[in-house]
């Protein structure tokens, strides 16, 4: 499971995390964290809900699947398929 939080969220240290950014007009920025612990931005891309799964396009053709185990405003559960 992978579980997403606000950007707002009072998060603890850590030593990086990745990050989703769903906008309403259907478009992604996604980040991981990278070699020295810094964000990296991943190419743009989409997402879409069909059913019960959250599908992710970027850019170069990386697709990504995750079922939706539970979201509400405060927390986005995802679980890869």
């Amino acid at each position: 499971m992978q579980v997403f939080r606000p950007a707002d969220y009072p998060f603890p240290p850590a030593r990086g995390r990745d990050a989703l950014s769903l906008k309403a007009d259907g478009s992604l920025v996604k980040s991981i964290s990278g070699a020295d612990d810094r964000a990296t931005k991943m190419p743009a891309g989409s997402w879409k809900v069909q059913d019960e799964k959250l599908i992710l396009q970027q850019q170069g053709g990386a697709c990504n699947e995750y079922a939706i185990e539970s979201v509400n405003a405060d927390k986005l559960l995802l679980r890869p398929l």
